[in-house]
């Protein structure tokens, strides 16, 4: 089966934008239970912004967050983990991965069990 959807882009525009994870705008979601996890430094180059021009003039690094995912994974120690930067608070920002990517950046996170 395909799925094909339009998409209006009008009044839309783009913006790249250089981006630090760090353990202050990086959460990590659905941690197993009895684990801990502690996240790696990393800086991201030209990340690529969607959204209204008004949005994007406003917007800075400190608006942009890190989620990484950690359902249905089970794994322990330092991991290579693909991690969303998202805009909390500007719904008509997203960032733009290319066409057939849902997620293009890696951080590094460590996974413990806790003591």
């Amino acid at each position: 089966d395909t799925v094909r959807v339009a998409f209006d882009f009008a009044g839309l525009t783009s913006k790249s934008m250089d981006v630090t994870l760090t353990a202050a705008n990086t959460s990590v979601t659905n941690v197993p239970d009895g684990r801990t996890t502690s996240v790696s430094y990393k800086k991201f180059t030209n990340v690529q912004l969607i959204g209204s021009a008004a949005s994007l003039e406003r917007i800075t690094e400190e608006d942009l967050r890190g989620v990484v995912d950690l359902e249905n994974d089970e794994a322990v120690g330092p991991l290579v983990h693909p991690v969303d930067i998202v805009a909390p608070g500007f719904d008509d920002v997203w960032v733009y991965y290319g066409e057939t990517a849902s997620s293009a950046y890696d951080i590094v996170i460590t996974v413990q069990y806790a003591t």
